[in-house]
């Protein structure tokens, strides 16, 4: 404030009254500084002389818009009160000191649009800024609106964190998070408010301050792997338990391949299948990767499994699953799996064959007139289809009929009658072959001969009447070392109730080539009272007795007993009458002989 003295004479002792709140000290404009002391001003004016003085008001308390006067007084003319009091007035008011904060942007959009995977987010620092002249105390940060739940705080890690406080004319940054979401949020775009509410200044009222942020969602994809099976190369089957895939033994070509399709909208990275728990029995090539060797398989591509049956074993082979596919997506970038049971059953036949039996006992001699019947037998393969069996000779006497007969899986078994002509010429080693589309048969030949020629022996062996019953002694004539063709022929023990009669058309041999008899007709042996020529001769070990030969009653019990009190009737081996066949009777725990004929 510049005072000025108007007047024409001097003015000293100016005094100034104050309103409260209110003091002067000395100068500080252009002019001379007035000399201050207190509310008193000492300098002496002379007319139109003037000094300046600072007016200084001093209130720490808020105060509204007000008016006061200054009054000044001073003597005039050495010591002369001035006649009248100066006023000038003053306005005034005291405006409270306050931080004032302010987020910049006040709107920001998070440039990258997250998957809702749980995975995803974007960051973005947004700045505080305190444009007041007071320090903002007990910052307090949230989110509120319908996207809030996707919006979080994340700290940056830098020195211009914005902490609980914040000095005026001072800034800070806050790390805003957006993401991530869940699968359960819908895609879309999210909208959040971050609320800032701080203490203007020291006692002041909770002030508030808004930014906006928005963000976008997309849904993630996912890979979605299907299955589908193809087979190539088995019998039939379709693999379920009611009609198991059908494999022939030793076959390789048989193959199951599983085709995994993604029909996901999304790739499927990182992936691979573990199928170590395989079972046994099968061959697996891995085409969907390994852990070792991981693959992507992208939208709409596949990758295969090819299992292939080991055929050495026949019976059940079932392909029991318990796989695993693992593999990452959009959806589940940490990975995810998926597992794959399953049994795939199967059955390893063995290869069809055709195995041949006949009614011939050995490689019997077949007489003029007589039959016998080929039997062909389809044996392992599955469903197989009709097949012929044809027999052919070169012996014009030997015909068939039923040739050309045919098996199957549904019909196993047929047969083939051989007949030789009764004209027929004596021959040995007559071959017949036999033939089929595209299995030989087992044997593909017989072998026989067409003779009326029988041997008959005493055997080397000699038993009690505990012969095993007619098949024991049957067997002893097959197995003793008298016989002159164990392999070829059928041998059996003469005795009333296993061979009793001498067929019609034959002729009896011993080993050395005579004739012991031949009949016209068939004949009871026991009734055959005249023999050619003796079966052994007199000068061999039997002597005149020793060989088995029973009837009705003396047959050691059917040939079971050896006991002392039951008895066998015996014959003499070296007689050419009756006697060859009835001698004596013997105790059953005797040991003689047997006679064997040739069938």
């Amino acid at each position: 404030m510049t005072i000025t003295n108007h007047g024409n004479t001097n003015e000293n002792n100016i005094l100034l009254t104050l309103p409260a709140k209110f003091s002067i000290s000395t100068g500080s404009g252009n002019n001379r500084n007035c000399s201050v002391v207190g509310s008193l001003i000492s300098d002496n004016l002379q007319p139109n002389d003037s000094c300046d003085i600072t007016i200084t008001y001093d209130n720490n308390i808020a105060t509204p818009q007000a008016t006061n006067n200054i009054h000044i007084r001073y003597n005039y003319d050495d010591g002369k009160p001035s006649p009248s009091t100066t006023t000038t007035s003053v306005n005034y008011k005291v405006t409270q000191a306050s931080a004032i904060l302010a987020f910049a942007p006040s709107i920001y959009t998070f440039t990258d649009t997250i998957l809702n995977n749980n995975i995803e987010k974007d960051q973005y620092q947004i700045n505080l800024q305190n444009s007041g002249d007071d320090e903002a105390t007990n910052l307090v940060f949230n989110f509120s609106g319908t996207g809030a739940v996707l919006f979080s705080h994340y700290n940056s890690d830098v020195g211009s964190e914005c902490t609980t406080t914040l000095h005026d004319g001072a800034s800070c940054d806050y790390g805003v998070q957006f993401g991530s979401a869940e699968s359960t949020v819908a895609a879309g775009s999210k909208v959040a408010t971050l609320n800032l509410a701080y203490t203007p200044y020291s006692g002041g009222t909770t002030r508030t301050t808004t930014a906006t942020f928005n963000g976008q969602v997309a849904t993630a994809q996912s890979a979605i792997f299907d299955l589908s099976i193809t087979d190539t190369g088995f019998a039939g089957g379709n693999g379920r338990s009611s009609t198991p895939y059908a494999i022939q033994k030793d076959r390789t070509s048989s193959k199951i391949t599983f085709i995994f399709t993604n029909t996901g909208n999304s790739a499927a990275s990182n992936a691979w299948l573990d199928v170590a728990t395989t079972s046994s029995g099968w061959s697996i090539t891995n085409n969907c990767g390994t852990n070792h060797s991981k693959i992507t398989v992208n939208k709409n591509s596949n990758c295969t499994v090819e299992a292939i049956p080991i055929t050495t074993t026949t019976g059940s082979n079932n392909l029991v699953i318990n796989w695993v596919g693992h593999w990452n997506d959009a959806a589940n970038p940490n990975g995810v799996s998926s597992d794959l049971q399953q049994t795939i059953y199967s059955t390893v036949y063995a290869p069809a064959s055709i195995n041949i039996t006949n009614t011939l006992q050995f490689k019997q001699n077949m007489l003029p007139g007589s039959k016998f019947n080929i039997i062909a037998t389809l044996t392992g393969g599955y469903k197989e289809p009709s097949r012929s069996i044809k027999a052919t000779t070169s012996k014009s006497e030997i015909s068939f009929a039923n040739n050309d007969c045919t098996v199957s899986s549904s019909t196993p078994t047929c047969t083939i009658e051989v007949s030789i002509m009764d004209s027929a010429n004596y021959s040995n080693n007559n071959t017949i072959n036999l033939t089929s589309s595209d299995i030989s048969p087992n044997p593909n030949s017989i072998s026989l001969n067409i003779s009326n020629r029988r041997i008959i022996f005493a055997s080397d062996g000699k038993w009690s009447g505990n012969l095993g019953g007619v098949n024991g002694a049957n067997a002893k004539c097959q197995a003793d070392s008298n016989n002159p063709d164990r392999l070829n022929s059928l041998w059996k023990a003469v005795l009333p109730d296993n061979v009793p009669y001498a067929k019609a058309k034959l002729e009896y041999f011993t080993k050395s080539g005579a004739s012991v008899l031949n009949t016209n007709t068939t004949t009871n042996f026991a009734e055959i009272e005249t023999l050619n020529n003796p079966i052994i001769e007199m000068d061999s070990k039997f002597g005149i007795i020793g060989i088995w030969t029973g009837n009705v009653s003396d047959n050691c019990n059917h040939w079971n007993s050896a006991e002392d009190n039951d008895y066998g009737l015996t014959g003499a081996a070296n007689l050419i009458t009756k006697r060859w066949m009835s001698d004596s009777t013997n105790a059953c725990n005797n040991n003689h002989y047997l006679y064997c004929v040739q069938q």
